[in-house]
């Protein structure tokens, strides 16, 4: 994420992971990524509809996270 937003300038990061896999979510918690929307049977993965859930983080989050 560093190089993201002051290699890259961006301001927004975001990643999703399929709800049957919340050690995924988890990971993205402890990054400082927020859960930002829930996409109910958005993917098909071996023949059955998953639900998404997208994550994310803001520059100003980011840069805050990091002073401390």
């Amino acid at each position: 994420m560093k190089f993201g937003f002051e290699e890259l300038n961006l301001n927004r990061i975001y990643a999703r992971y399929m709800e049957i896999n919340p050690a995924s979510g988890k990971i993205l918690k402890k990054l400082g990524m927020k859960e930002e929307g829930h996409l109910r049977q958005h993917v098909k993965r071996m023949g059955v509809y998953q639900d998404l859930i997208y994550a994310g983080i803001l520059r100003r989050e980011f840069e805050k996270n990091n002073q401390e």
